[in-house]
């Protein structure tokens, strides 16, 4: 064995000497070990790029070496690419650097290990064989930021395995585990043993065989299925119509000229889609909602590192959320103790989540033994003696002060000294709560979107007597529990629900003016939203929406709200609100009754109807989203952006592909925004008179995604 070589950081270093900092290579018989070393992600930057190919050629113009293995000396194989940073005359781009490779003259062998995503999937795919330990998990996550992937996947993977298959992952952006992979044919190892050594030694019986390189460029599954790729293309565009994403029609134009044309003009023809990818809206807005999701999870002003273990959860109420919450708990495999007073409800409670795991079993996600395990952890119980040694807790009861403060009294006198409780208390005041507790520093608020088993969004409150550890505790939690986590102050309403009341005043306003329920909802459906505002009041309930709006707007009303409520059309649980319902599950129509009722409140109220169009219906909505986000800015119930736009994502419904509405803000301009809200402000002075942040924020020149380069 030679003896390791590794670029070294002289005491005055030049870019070239700072580059080969980010890769080392040993040499191991006739087989060159290169490893990228910038951890954790390894990320293939325009500094790796250029360290790589030196070592990489280095290697390849070694007539002792016979082989070429492409490791990591730390951290996971390459899951990330600073693509901008590909200007630079000095580095080659994605694309180029994984075609030198695969037309090395030298076996190249790639060792795969954890999380092998985009760059790195695609670096994979450019070497000639590739070796995985059975953990690893591979993918090509492109799609999901509105791009077009840049080193050749839409080339390689379906030479690879043919179109139908690579398309299914190049459109989903799904993982697939190292067994998958292998199925597949992606992988020539799988292996129990580090991917170093199963990489090098295949690599070392390839050399033993004389074996020359196997390029993917070379396939020729894509090929030999041709006439079935090219009814799947046909299939695939229309099946992706209905998204309204860009970027998966750019990556089956990808695959089909692969198809067509010769590997280098495919290659071409993928990186020019995806420059035009990168600069499309809704790319930006795709990745900045990725950026938004991270920063809002990991806080920048907490430690993670001092969150306490969470090894038992007592909740108490076995209420609808409290189930939820004990599903979400057993499903992160912690034991939970569920304590219910009343028999019935505790019998009942634990029968439905009985019943929600087993079903687990028929759409094949566990085994009869995984269910049983998980159902194993889950206590029952109407003692409060039972959370005793429980070292988190949470309080699931009815949405009342004094109730909150029984149930919170009585978690801290059975749980530890350094137990965190969790409040799910939306519309309450926090720090009341706090000041009637023996250890105020200990609670927290904590706000699973129903139904919590199955819902991402966790609204965090947190108030300034708050533990530092604390806080640490239930972040690492909700990510525990797989769910996506922003941070926010105790005020009322939390952010989702006063993004939720915002979103309904502004469609009672606009339905008070002249537009109909269906040209309302039909119009923010049109705008990316799941459903309609007023198809969702009805799906809650009229009663239950115009309390909660009030809860977060005291002055909120609105009178044909009112006349239809006191008309008895409560909504769907009743058959009828803005629509009726002819059955439980049915979509709602417009009625008679209904339309004479809100023409008859118009006429009370002295409003002559207006038509409406759609581009006025969404300006309204947005333009009124954007204002309270900048009223939960300017008062600092949330500290930035990103928890708003996020939040807007998760639980509001708001289209991911435009980013939420501080970024759609940003993508509208900030001045169009002052004008619309400018207009509209006397229609209803408290949803849309322009905040001053705006007046601030454009005279400086900022941005609402500036954090993340807008």
């Amino acid at each position: 064995m030679r003896k390791s070589t590794q670029a070294k950081r002289p005491e005055k270093r030049g870019a070239a000497d700072e580059d080969l900092g980010l890769v080392s290579s040993e040499i191991r018989g006739e087989v060159a070990l290169v490893r990228l070393s910038n951890p954790p992600l390894n990320a293939l930057s325009a500094q790796m790029r250029v360290a790589f190919k030196t070592a990489f050629d280095a290697a390849v113009n070694d007539p002792k070496i016979k082989a070429i293995v492409i490791g990591t000396k730390e951290g996971a194989f390459p899951s990330g690419a600073d693509l901008s940073s590909a200007d630079t005359d000095k580095a080659p781009d994605l694309s180029d650097l994984l075609q030198h490779i695969e037309k090395s003259a030298k076996p190249v062998i790639a060792a795969l290990h954890g999380a092998v995503l985009g760059p790195g999937f695609e670096l994979a795919l450019a070497c000639h064989y590739r070796a995985a330990t059975r953990g690893a998990v591979l993918s090509c996550p492109d799609v999901t930021l509105g791009l077009v992937p840049a080193g050749g996947a839409t080339q390689r993977l379906p030479r690879l395995i043919g179109a139908p298959t690579a398309l299914d992952l190049l459109l989903s952006g799904q993982s697939i585990k190292g067994a998958q992979a292998r199925r597949l044919g992606l992988l020539d190892v799988l292996s129990k043993d580090p991917a170093e050594e199963a990489a090098l030694s295949l690599a070392n019986d390839l050399v033993a065989k004389g074996e020359a390189p196997r390029r993917s460029s070379e396939a020729h599954v894509m090929q030999d299925s041709g006439s079935e790729a090219i009814a799947e293309f046909s299939k695939r565009r229309k099946a992706m119509e209905a998204s309204r994403l860009e970027a998966p029609g750019r990556i089956i134009d990808c695959v089909e000229a692969g198809l067509l044309l010769p590997f280098e003009g495919g290659l071409a023809f993928e990186k020019a889609a995806f420059e035009d990818s990168r600069a499309t809206e809704q790319s930006q807005a795709l990745r900045y909602a990725f950026s938004a999701e991270r920063a809002a999870a990991h806080p920048a002003s907490v430690d993670l590192s001092i969150a306490r273990p969470v090894e038992k959860i007592a909740i108490i109420g076995a209420s609808g959320m409290g189930q939820g919450i004990a599903l979400a708990c057993l499903g992160a495999e912690i034991p939970v103790v569920l304590i219910e007073v009343d028999p019935a409800l505790a019998q009942a409670a634990e029968a439905r989540i009985s019943q929600v795991i087993s079903k687990a079993i028929e759409r094949g996600q566990l085994s009869e033994r995984e269910v049983a395990q998980r159902l194993e952890l889950l206590t029952v119980s109407g003692d409060l003696e039972a959370a005793r040694g429980a070292d988190f807790g949470f309080e699931a009861v009815d949405e009342t002060m004094g109730a909150k403060k029984n149930a919170l009294r009585a978690l801290q006198e059975i749980l530890g000294q350094e137990a965190v409780i969790a409040t799910k208390s939306v519309y309450l005041d926090m720090d009341e709560l706090a000041k009637s507790l023996p250890r105020p520093s200990r609670l927290i608020g904590l706000r699973l979107q129903a139904p919590a088993h199955l819902m991402r969004l966790a609204e965090i409150s947190i108030l300034p007597t708050v533990a530092r550890d604390a806080t640490a505790t239930v972040i690492s939690l909700a990510s525990r529990l797989g769910k996506l986590a922003v941070t926010c102050s105790g005020a009322p309403g939390l952010i989702n629900e006063r993004l939720l009341a915002t979103y309904r005043r502004a469609a009672m306003v606009t339905l008070r003016e002249g537009a109909s329920p269906e040209q309302i909802d039909g119009a923010m459906r049109s705008f990316g939203f799941p459903i309609g505002p007023l198809q969702g009041i009805d799906n809650v309930g009229l009663d239950l929406c115009l309390a909660q709006m009030r809860t977060v707007m005291p002055a909120a009303s609105d009178a044909i709200a009112e006349a239809l409520l006191e008309a008895g059309r409560k909504g769907r649980k009743v058959g009828a609100g803005y629509y009726l319902y002819e059955d439980e599950r049915g979509a709602g129509v417009e009625d008679e009754d209904g339309q004479k009722r809100i023409a008859s409140m118009r006429n009370t109220l002295g409003i002559t109807a207006r038509k409406i169009g759609r581009g006025e219906i969404q300006r309204r909505a947005l333009a009124a989203l954007i204002n309270e986000g900048m009223e939960m800015l300017a008062s600092g119930a949330v500290p930035s952006a990103a928890e708003i736009d996020t939040a807007a994502i998760a639980g509001l419904g708001f289209a991911r592909w435009k980013g939420g509405p501080m970024k759609a803000a940003d993508q509208w301009g900030l001045l169009n925004v002052e004008a619309t809200l400018r207009n509209l402000a006397e229609r209803d002075p408290a949803l849309w008179t322009p905040h001053p942040l705006l007046r601030e924020m454009i005279k400086n020149g900022r941005k609402f995604g500036d954090a993340f380069g807008g």
